[in-house]
């Protein structure tokens, strides 16, 4: 296993601090919908948390186009202009 039992041996530890985490998260930034500020404030947070923490270089929140609530399982109405001849 080498290089990887000091993390094996560590897990517990390791899942602790991921509960920890997520806690933290879910209770401080909001509701982190697409697009959402809470959203924002959770990638800010994990990338300053890894430039600070993990000492990595780069930790870069990137801007993307999205569309709110697209996959979030909610019934959409689509409505279609009939100008009274066939389909």
């Amino acid at each position: 296993m080498g290089k990887l039992q000091g993390l094996i041996d560590k897990k517990a530890d390791s899942a602790k601090f991921m509960a920890q985490e997520i806690k933290h998260i879910c209770t401080t930034m909001g509701k982190r919908g697409p697009g959402s500020l809470g959203e924002l404030r959770a990638c800010n947070y994990m990338a300053d948390y890894m430039k600070n923490e993990c000492d990595v270089e780069r930790a870069d929140v990137e801007a993307f186009v999205e569309y709110p609530h697209s996959f979030m399982g909610r019934p959409v109405r689509l409505s279609r202009q009939h100008s009274g001849g066939g389909a």
